[in-house]
């Protein structure tokens, strides 16, 4: 069984399974305490022991600096980067807490004027530009993803969910971190309290889902080591 990010699919998986069967979990990289999780879970439904859990710790989605910006959520030497490319540093935006929809809409406006309005399914992406369905925008708090979403469509700039992205290319995702999982994007800005270097799973989830772009808006300082790096 191959599952990315999350233990529930595994765990449905787990319900009916007979004495006998072998599980194979080849998972993404996980915190070590899911790791545990995942074990005693397996331990519980497969009494006879056989199962084995491999886990895939060469990271090919993202930059190396956007690699950097949540790798050290991980021991030291547990992720590898899969190939050279060093990419664009990440961008940091710290601002109030009420200041977080206008310092949003700074960071976006550049990539917002890049957009054409059109949409060609058979173009490839060599070929065009960007486009609302590149975007992502990843918020730490429920409240906060519905305060954005109306912001952005006061100003005719049309957004939903991420489900509802998947659907409709001419959308700019705005949604809770955690219905992110099992997606990327090329452009992601990750907004919330904390910064994504911070020991917090929304940091992890939200940064890692960046293939060539990650912008952190964020109200708290960050720490002194993350800063000097």
């Amino acid at each position: 069984m191959l599952f990315d990010d999350t233990l529930r699919l595994l765990k449905e998986r787990l319900k009916n399974n007979a004495i006998g069967c072998t599980v194979i979990a080849i998972t993404g990289i996980q915190s070590p305490r899911r790791i545990l999780t995942l074990t005693a879970d397996l331990e519980k439904t497969h009494l006879d022991k056989t199962f084995e859990i491999s886990e895939l710790q060469t990271v090919l989605r993202g930059s190396k600096c956007i690699i950097d910006a949540w790798k050290g959520h991980f021991p030291d030497n547990y992720v590898h980067q899969g190939h050279n490319i060093i990419g664009n540093p990440v961008t940091w935006m710290q601002c109030a807490a009420t200041e977080i929809k206008q310092t949003l809409y700074e960071g976006l406006m550049p990539f917002l004027a890049q957009f054409d309005g059109h949409f060609n399914p058979n173009e490839k992406d060599t070929e065009r530009g960007i486009e609302p369905r590149d975007i992502a925008i990843l918020v730490d708090d429920a409240v906060i993803v519905q305060e954005l979403t109306k912001f952005l469509n006061d100003k005719w700039i049309t957004c939903g969910t991420v489900e509802e992205q998947a659907n409709d290319p001419l959308l700019i995702a705005v949604d809770h971190f955690e219905q992110s999982i099992s997606y990327e994007w090329p452009i992601v800005f990750a907004v919330g309290h904390k910064s994504v270097d911070a020991d917090d799973s929304y940091g992890l989830v939200a940064a890692s889902r960046a293939m060539a772009l990650l912008i952190n808006v964020h109200t708290e300082c960050r720490s002194a080591a993350s800063s000097a790096d």
